[in-house]
């Protein structure tokens, strides 16, 4: 799947369908969501109204994964003009969603890495360490995650935080993480202090969030995976369209798709990474007039999710059979981590 349209165009595009003004407005309102969201559903977990505890988490959850998506499209300079304020709130948002350890430089290196040679970086080969571990160790890790508990992420979470602080030649980031690891163990302790539901409240928020997240991000691509210290190859765009697909909501539902910042436009998405998380609706209606082939109906991909929770851990993502006019996603498992979010 080519797509034959210049990068004016693209540009023009991106110019007539919103404006700057607009944009800037759209993206003010969804960080005062995100970081209002945040705070006020932790002063609903000390409700003792029970309606009340649920809204809250609905609200957190919800806040925590636009927190991700914000991240996303900071790392695409999309919101702010200049890098350093881009940066500024990537970081602000890494911290609210957890992931704030490797950094926002790093996490926007590997991604952008991602994009411009349609490659997968990862360091740690998950697959093989759960077929090679102790039956014990295996059989938890796969069970919890069997009952939709993310255990297999924060095996990488932990790791990645192990990592870094082991890491000899990272001195200063060496003290950034313990105040990070510090300052949040802290607040937790404080909360877990006055209040065991609001604690237990925020982590059903967080596993919320993780699923839903890998859940979006499990069947955006096909691609090879790479050591990120090899050499990486230079695919061409036929190659990252073909080994990209876009997960959607049927047309009737088609704003669901605003609750993940159109991200599940991910065709879209990569003819042009710097197109805002608005404007890629009419982006993707731009280039795919028709219906394309390339496009997971929503419901599919969550009946892969459920189906092959297991499957994904144990054999890799698998791999996607093209008809004529149709996908065969009966072999494609899907990926594990978030891959904007974590350094696997």
């Amino acid at each position: 799947m080519t797509i034959q349209i210049s990068k004016q165009e693209f540009k023009r595009h991106r110019t007539d369908s919103i404006s700057l003004k607009s944009g800037i407005l759209l993206n003010c309102a969804v960080i005062f969501y995100v970081v209002s969201g945040y705070f006020v559903s932790w002063l609903t977990f000390f409700s003792p109204s029970v309606s009340i505890n649920l809204l809250g988490y609905g609200l957190l959850t919800h806040s925590l994964i636009t927190s991700a998506y914000m991240v996303h499209e900071f790392i695409h300079g999309s919101v702010f003009q200049t890098m350093k304020w881009n940066i500024v709130g990537g970081n602000i948002m890494l911290w609210l969603n957890g992931s704030c350890y490797s950094g926002f430089r790093n996490l926007a290196k590997i991604h952008i890495t991602h994009h411009i040679n349609s490659v997968d970086s990862a360091d740690f080969d998950l697959p093989r360490f759960l077929r090679n571990s102790s039956k014990p160790v295996r059989y938890i890790i796969l069970g919890l995650e069997w009952l939709y508990f993310p255990a297999a992420n924060l095996f990488l979470r932990f790791r990645e935080i192990l990592i870094l602080v082991q890491k000899q030649n990272l001195s200063k980031n060496k003290l950034r993480i313990f105040f990070f690891l510090i300052v949040r163990a802290v607040f937790f302790l404080f909360i877990g202090i006055h209040s065991t539901k609001a604690l237990a409240l925020y982590f059903l928020s967080y596993i919320s969030m993780i699923n839903i997240l890998r859940f979006m991000d499990a069947f955006q691509h096909t691609y090879e995976v790479y050591p990120s210290s090899s050499k990486l190859p230079r695919r061409d765009t036929k190659y990252e369209q073909e080994n990209t697909f876009s997960i959607l909501f049927p047309k009737h539902l088609s704003w669901f798709n605003l609750l993940f910042l159109n991200f599940g436009y991910h065709n879209a998405h990569h003819a042009d990474m710097k197109c805002p998380w608005y404007q890629l609706n009419s982006l993707n209606e731009h280039l795919f007039p028709v219906l394309e082939t390339n496009t997971i109906p929503i419901s599919n991909a969550v009946k892969s999710y459920h189906h092959f929770r297991i499957e994904r851990l144990l054999l890799g993502q698998g791999d996607v059979l093209k008809k004529e006019k149709s996908l065969d996603i009966g072999h494609f498992y899907g990926a594990t981590g978030v891959s904007f979010l974590l350094k696997a």
